[in-house]
């Protein structure tokens, strides 16, 4: 895939080289203290940030995405390329080579996987909406999943090797944490508080030899590095998280039961008020 240079007028503030910041903390194990939030079912008020505007949320289908008004982006061909489509005008234009695009909610951006090399696949990239330029992040690593804060201004990632965030001003990369987990974990539902201050991430943690090696919990992560596990729940799946307001988070609850009733209920995590650590 190309690697297009980046234009000086259209990307001054990206720099060539992101400078990696912050001491990463390590994914605590699954006997580790969670924070102490309050956990309560959800009510039919319990609205997602998200549901009220879907450009804050991850795209249901990875290689289509809503943009601002009529705008979306699409991958298309084989070779997987990004193109620009307006849904009013019937048009569509080529924008760079990657897949899964996210566009920022100020339309400006469009974060996307883009496959490198060999050697450097699945790097995270920022392209302009506009022009099509791109800036590649291969200190990042192997990307796993992404999501745009609500202000534009920072881009939360998880790797195959770390979490964290981009400032996308600078191109300061922040690692937050390393996942040292032996079997690895995945990492999925990246999405922003919104005060764009804080992010929260969805760790499944699964082992094929071994049926006691499983988990799936909420985390926490703060942009000035502070990390916290809101849920210690093994066995028990929590299902499409997402922010109600800077202090509620609600996600769903599998759990290991026959009952249909306690499948798929609805919980809300209520953290501590703003400026104490939940």
């Amino acid at each position: 895939m190309e690697r297009r240079t980046i234009s000086a007028l259209a990307l001054t503030l990206l720099i060539a080289a992101p400078r990696a910041t912050h001491a990463a903390v390590a994914i605590q194990d699954s006997t580790a203290e969670s924070c102490a939030v309050r956990i309560r079912a959800a009510t039919f008020e319990d609205t997602l940030q998200r549901e009220r505007n879907p450009l804050l949320g991850a795209p249901r289908d990875l290689n289509n995405a809503p943009g601002p008004g009529a705008l979306r982006a699409v991958v298309r061909h084989q070779r997987p390329s990004i193109f620009v489509v307006d849904t009013l005008a019937g048009t569509e234009r080529y924008l760079c080579g990657g897949s899964m695009p996210r566009f920022s909610p100020d339309g400006r951006w469009i974060a996307c996987d883009r496959w490198r090399s060999h050697e450097h696949p699945y790097v995270l990239g920022i392209a302009d909406a506009r022009t099509g330029t791109v800036h590649d992040f291969e200190r990042v690593g192997q990307i796993e999943e992404y999501a745009w804060s609500p202000d534009s201004r920072r881009l939360a990632y998880a790797s195959y090797s770390n979490i964290g965030w981009i400032d996308v001003a600078s191109g300061t990369v922040h690692v937050l944490a390393n996942d040292p987990a032996p079997h690895g974990a995945d990492w999925s539902d990246l999405e922003w508080a919104p005060d764009s201050r804080r992010f929260l991430g969805r760790r499944h943690l699964e082992y094929e030899h071994d049926d006691n090696v499983y988990a799936t919990d909420l985390w926490l992560f703060d942009v000035k590095g502070q990390t916290c596990r809101l849920t210690n729940t093994p066995k028990v799946d929590e299902d499409s998280p997402g922010w109600i307001d800077d202090r509620h988070i609600r996600y769903e609850s599998s759990e290991d039961s026959d009952d249909p009733v306690l499948q798929g209920r609805r919980y809300v995590v209520e953290l501590a008020s703003r400026g104490r650590r939940p």
